[in-house]
C-alpha cells in the first residue's frame, strides 16, 4: 500500500485496528481489533455507495467514520491494556498524525524516471 495517498492512510489506520490485541467498544458492545476494523470498511463503504457521502481523505475517515455511531449518537470507544477507555476517534487521531510526521520527516523516494522506448539508462562513474 502507497502510503503517501490518502486511501493507503485508512488502509493503514485499519490495518493498525486489525493486528490490535484491545479491546473496542461500539454501541455498549465488545468488539476484537479485526472485528472492529471489518465494521469500519463497511461503514465506509456503505456511506460512500448508498449515502453517496465523499470520504476521501484519512482525516475525514477519522472524523465522520471512526468517531462514533450514526445510530446511537455514542463515540465508538477502545479500552487499553491498562484499563483506560479512549474514544476511538483520540486514538485514530494519534496514529494518523504519528503517520504524518513520519511521512514529513523519512519521505518516499521520488520514481525513477521512466526510460523512452530503446533507451539504455546512464551509467554512473563507477560504471553500474
Amino acid at each position: 500500500r502507497d502510503l503517501t495517498t490518502e486511501e493507503g492512510k485508512i488502509d493503514y489506520l485499519l490495518e493498525r485496528l486489525r493486528n490490535s490485541q484491545l479491546l473496542f467498544i461500539r454501541n455498549r458492545v465488545d468488539y476484537t481489533g479485526p472485528q472492529s476494523a471489518g465494521f469500519l470498511r463497511w461503514k465506509l463503504d456503505r456511506l460512500q455507495t448508498r449515502r453517496h457521502i465523499k470520504i476521501d481523505t484519512a482525516q475525514a475517515f477519522v472524523d465522520q467514520i471512526a468517531s462514533g455511531s450514526r445510530m446511537s449518537g455514542q463515540p465508538y470507544a477502545v479500552v487499553l491494556k491498562d484499563g483506560s477507555r479512549h474514544d476511538l476517534k483520540s486514538v485514530l487521531q494519534n496514529e494518523l498524525d504519528a503517520l504524518e510526521s513520519c511521512l514529513k520527516q523519512f519521505p518516499p523516494p521520488a520514481p525513477a524516471p521512466e526510460l523512452a522506448s530503446g533507451e539504455e539508462p546512464a551509467q554512473t562513474a563507477n560504471g553500474l
